[in-house]
């Protein structure tokens, strides 16, 4: 848990937020409203609108920053094209 009082998003769901842009064409300030406002995304990334936090604009970013500077990311895009 953090100071905050959030607990962090399991990889699965980070995973599933980061790639729905991708898979549909949507910038990350859009992304959130369709987390919002849609509920196959959410169902989707397996957040629950009721009891889970949605993510906000920068978690998704901040997560793809974080595979580039891992050098993951063209890894997962690899694995995800092949499924």
């Amino acid at each position: 848990t953090k100071k905050d009082g959030w607990s962090p998003y399991t990889l699965a769901t980070i995973l599933r937020i980061h790639l729905q842009p991708q898979w549909y064409s949507r910038s990350d300030s859009a992304m959130e409203v369709a987390l919002i406002e849609i509920p196959t995304r959410r169902r989707l990334a397996g957040i629950d609108l009721i009891s889970d936090r949605t993510p906000n604009k920068e978690t998704i970013p901040t997560f793809c920053h974080l595979l580039k500077k891992c050098e993951l990311a063209g890894q997962i895009f690899e694995i995800a094209k092949s499924c």
